[in-house]
């Protein structure tokens, strides 16, 4: 199966704070549009979850 479209990438740091800050410095915009949540089942699978926050919530 070949990749086609990669849809999001996920790259853990130790502090986000900062290195929004960071990217915030170089002209990132940084939108409070999603609360995420990674899980890891008895499998050892990581299982990915998103609320999708409203505007004015």
């Amino acid at each position: 199966m070949a990749l086609t479209r990669m849809d999001d990438v996920l790259v853990v740091v130790e502090d986000l704070d900062a290195v929004i800050a960071f990217l915030v410095e170089f002209g990132a915009e940084c939108e409070d549009l999603h609360r995420l949540c990674h899980v890891r089942d008895p499998e050892g699978i990581v299982v990915g979850l998103a609320e999708e926050l409203r505007q004015g919530s």
